[in-house]
């Protein structure tokens, strides 16, 4: 009996995995996909010699029609999202082609980022989604080490033997116009991400990185907590004298960052976006004009994730439970969410690549005022330009500035989560932009 049970034991243990790029049936995916719809899936090694590895999944623009089209048309790769939670929240709740709704179907997403871009959704943490780390160490504790993985896992994608470009014969993929996009904390990640690409000659995007997106992006923490009572109040989600107790807490986080104690700071920060909670009679954070957030969204798209047969469809391991995000990530990273490394790094990068950034309306995690004040601090023209109307589809939408390369954007009547919320207004923004 102790030897069958070793035996169980020993064969559901992943032992490393490599560099690989798999074309997938899109019908066994779902029958909304097209039969001819191009998918790839697998595996990214993070560094030299390294068994763990970034999980994604490509897909061809909806108008190519063999491996060769690819070329013709510009990639996204698209990140997720608060601390430690994969990607495929983007593929298959936000931006993909094929979304799972909050009753657990899929339905054809009308507002694909697909019809514009071939989508590449790649996990940014190892431990998140279907990725996966070999020990313990391999985790990242900063912002400089996911970057480095991310970018070597990218050239694997981009020049591996058994990477997409090479193994596929996605040939000019690599030449052809690239963007990258994160939401909520992948949005800092992003800007280290491009920095580090920019930084580097050998790099095989460091002329083909044409612009990057900054969704609901927390980037500066300093501009959080100086924002973020004032802007509860003006909401009217706190009264008078829950805000004193507000501007409380934001003293002490902006204190402890001064001390470089961001560990501390990043408590604070979850502190006080828990009262603001607490006392506007539990609200839904993400968007105070819904009552609930994409809970039901996310349980039926980790449901459908963790079935053995979409493990065998999309061809991962089946033996990597697929994970929304990772108390082990959100441990390590806890110190980097405050630390205030991109801001510099964004401000040389407004110089060198087209910068869209855009905030939700409603969101609490990272409202629009904070994104202003940061704004501000490293582009003169947020300090004495006026925003701007936004008009999509002859509505107003929002509003707009642009010094620049610089665009920043606001979309009404939207949360955190904007491509599920407005659609159609941020498709259509993204495709002006571009």
């Amino acid at each position: 009996m102790k030897l069958i049970i070793l035996a169980l034991l020993v064969s559901t243990q992943v032992f490393g995995l490599q560099t690989s790029c798999n074309k997938l049936d899109p019908k066994q995916i779902s029958d909304l996909h097209d039969a001819e719809n191009l998918v790839f899936s697998g595996y990214l090694n993070i560094f030299e010699e390294s068994a763990s590895v970034l999980a994604f999944l490509f897909y061809g623009h909806q108008s190519a029609k063999t491996v060769d089209d690819l070329k013709n048309y510009p990639t996204l790769i698209y990140l997720n999202g608060l601390l430690g939670e994969t990607s495929q929240i983007g593929n298959f709740i936000e931006v993909g082609p094929i979304r799972i709704n909050s009753k657990g179907t899929f339905e054809k997403n009308v507002n694909t980022w697909n019809s514009q871009f071939n989508l590449l959704f790649i996990d940014l943490l190892v431990g998140t989604g279907y990725s996966y780390h070999n020990t313990y160490q391999d985790i990242p504790t900063n912002a400089e080490q996911i970057s480095a993985h991310f970018v070597y896992a990218l050239e694997q994608f981009l020049k591996a033997d058994d990477g997409c470009v090479k193994k596929q014969k996605f040939t000019g993929l690599e030449t052809a116009d690239w963007y990258i996009f994160g939401e909520g904390y992948a949005g800092k990640q992003v800007v280290h991400i491009a920095s580090k690409i920019l930084d580097s000659q050998s790099a095989t995007l460091n002329k083909h990185l044409k612009g990057i997106g900054l969704g609901n992006a927390h980037v500066d923490a300093n501009s959080l907590l100086r924002e973020i009572p004032s802007f509860a109040y003006n909401l009217g989600l706190v009264e008078p004298r829950e805000r004193s107790e507000l501007e409380k807490i934001a003293l002490r986080g902006i204190q402890q960052l001064d001390k470089k104690d961001y560990e501390a700071t990043h408590i604070t920060i979850q502190t006080a976006i828990g009262m603001i909670h607490q006392f506007s009679g539990e609200i839904n954070i993400q968007n105070i004009d819904q009552l609930t957030d994409i809970e039901q969204h996310i349980s039926n798209f980790k449901t459908y994730l963790n079935l053995q047969t979409t493990k065998a469809n999309l061809k991962f391991d089946e033996n990597i439970p697929f994970q929304q995000s990772s108390g082990e990530i959100i441990n390590a990273l806890g110190q980097d969410f405050a630390k205030p490394d991109a801001l510099p790094k964004l401000k040389e990068l407004q110089t060198k690549l087209k910068v869209l950034i855009y905030n939700g309306q409603n969101d609490i995690l990272c409202p629009i005022p904070s994104t202003l004040r940061y704004l501000s601090s490293i582009n003169d023209d947020f300090k004495t330009k006026k925003l701007e109307v936004q008009i999509v589809n002859d509505k107003p939408a929002g509003y707009t500035l642009t010094s620049g390369q610089l665009t920043f954007v606001t979309i009404n009547n939207a949360g955190f989560h904007i491509p599920l919320e407005k659609g159609e207004v941020i498709l259509k923004i993204v495709s002006q932009w571009k």
